[in-house]
């Protein structure tokens, strides 16, 4: 059964008109795919929607939580990749991001980190926690879908003591 395709409308002011038209052409005429399961800890509804949006007709089946409780009790299902948010009611997706690793059942999960925080600081505290790649708001829609693909063909290799690869 194919999903009911609409336009992808509910895109914020910060996403180029371009870039919504791009990825309304890449999704017409797409049949029945793998779908993969994706986390996003977002707490801005309007970036969670938008995600979803963006993702659902790339194959991604996508779940939004707004704090990282949440996240972590999500965590119990299997999910294929997580796009986690740094600051965050509550816990921090950093804290988050640790617990992740620190966890064998879920220590091999590709995560992505997305922040409005662009700080070294923080970029490198991202890093040092596990992340497997480190994207700043506003994002690229077009790079994070081919992020996401990516770390779903690639295994995850780096460890978190490990520096990451440039």
């Amino acid at each position: 059964m194919r999903p009911i395709e609409r336009p992808l409308t509910r895109f914020p002011p910060f996403i180029r008109a371009s870039t919504v038209r791009y990825m309304e052409d890449r999704h017409r005429g797409k049949g029945p795919m793998e779908r993969r399961r994706l986390l996003v800890v977002e707490d801005d509804a309007a970036i969670g929607s938008m995600v979803v949006d963006l993702l659902r007709p790339d194959g991604f089946d996508v779940t939004v939580v707004a704090d990282g409780r949440t996240a972590l009790d999500a965590l119990r299902s299997t999910f294929d990749v997580v796009l986690l948010d740094v600051m965050l009611p509550g816990m921090d997706g950093i804290a988050i991001l640790r617990a992740i690793r620190e966890d064998p059942a879920t220590a091999s999960l590709p995560v992505v980190m997305l922040t409005a925080k662009t700080d070294d600081e923080s970029t490198w505290a991202g890093w040092r926690a596990g992340c497997d790649y480190f994207m700043t708001k506003p994002f690229d829609p077009v790079e994070l879908v081919e992020v996401l693909n990516r770390l779903q063909r690639e295994p995850r290799t780096r460890t978190v003591s490990d520096p990451p690869k440039r």
